[in-house]
């Protein structure tokens, strides 16, 4: 499990396996509700990187565990969506 917190936005990423190579990850980041309406665009894309590298620390703690197949179920900031990971070699540097 990731979380990151600051003060404008907070981050939470939890993964685990749903069934054979399928790493299941829920990922969810929130702004402040003093921002909601009105968050810049320098804080949109610092809340869209952390977001990222989250998710993929939590891609590769699967992968780790012997998954192929990540399973991301993404609510970004009200917005609900999911994707598939396949593949693997992702590599996260700050």
């Amino acid at each position: 499990m990731v979380e990151v917190q600051r003060p404008s936005f907070d981050i939470s990423v939890a993964g685990h396996r749903m069934k054979s190579g399928v790493w299941r990850i829920d990922a969810r980041l929130s702004f402040r509700r003093h921002l909601r309406r009105g968050v810049d665009t320098q804080l949109l894309h610092e809340g869209r990187i952390a977001f990222l590298k989250a998710i993929l620390e939590e891609n590769s703690r699967g992968r780790m565990q012997g998954a192929t197949v990540a399973k991301v179920f993404l609510d970004f900031a009200g917005d609900k969506r999911h994707i598939l990971l396949e593949g693997g070699g992702e590599e996260i540097s700050d």
